[in-house]
């Protein structure tokens, strides 16, 4: 009887597997995900701390991620992430019928920041990175928008920006977008706009610079030379406006 229990619940994992959403991706797969964040900082705003063991082991203030059971070890490539590996399960392993993963970052504030969000992700051969950033460098201005469009599924790439621009550039126009980035004052980053729909904006959230403004756009800065992604944001139309005719840097 025992026997027979296993292989009803290793025939179900599987069937679970055969039928998570995915779509063809050259020779491998990619994976529309929901992604949320949690993190086992020491603060007082965090329900999650202290945190317990990682179900599948790892260290519990590196890199990583809690995903569905049957993605176990599985080593993910989480743009603008880098590669984490499935080493802990979230309470739902799906929600709105698609995989749950929840990256665990290192912040409370980036937990937040992060929030509910609809991506898309794919396998990765090799171990996890303590590198948070993608390996792959942003040429174009479509390779930045379609970068931004695996962050937000449904973001509409036939009305996304993207501009090119050292970093004391892109300081000067949008400064509260980069308060807290720390990068060489001639780095190049990409400043990408992507409106996304109401649902994919979480409750509470506000634009920047003008929080009294409706949000009309996520902006993304990512890190030309590795792909990294450095921060984001939901901005007001003003942002929109200035990258509009904002000229992109030699």
């Amino acid at each position: 009887m025992k026997s027979k229990t296993m292989i009803i619940a290793l025939c179900s994992a599987a069937m679970a597997w055969a039928g998570m959403p995915k779509r063809s991706f050259g020779e491998s797969q990619i994976y529309e995900v929901i992604v949320t964040a949690y993190t086992c900082e020491e603060n007082s705003n965090n329900p999650m701390h202290p945190c317990g063991p990682l179900r599948w082991g790892g260290d519990r203030y590196g890199p990583g991620m809690a995903c569905p059971v049957e993605w176990r070890d599985r080593a993910m490539d989480v743009p603008g992430y880098g590669i984490r590996r499935c080493d802990d399960t979230p309470r739902d392993g799906y929600l709105d019928g698609l995989p749950h993963i929840d990256l665990r970052v290192p912040t409370v504030a980036e937990a937040k920041r992060i929030g509910v969000r609809r991506m898309i992700i794919q396998p990765a051969n090799g171990l996890p990175s303590e590198n948070s950033g993608s390996a792959n460098a942003l040429a174009t201005q479509a390779d930045a928008i379609s970068l931004a469009h695996t962050m937000v599924a449904d973001g509409d790439v036939n009305t996304a920006m993207a501009r090119l621009l050292r970093t004391a550039r892109a300081r000067e126009y949008f400064p509260t977008l980069l308060t807290a980035v720390d990068l060489p004052a001639e780095h190049p980053v990409w400043v990408v706009t992507l409106w996304v729909p109401a649902n994919e904006i979480p409750e509470g959230a506000v634009a920047q610079p003008d929080a009294s403004a409706e949000i009309a756009a996520r902006c993304f800065l990512f890190d030309a030379q590795s792909g990294a992604l450095v921060t984001d944001a939901f901005v007001s139309k003003d942002v929109l406006e200035t990258l509009g005719w904002l000229s992109q840097d030699a």
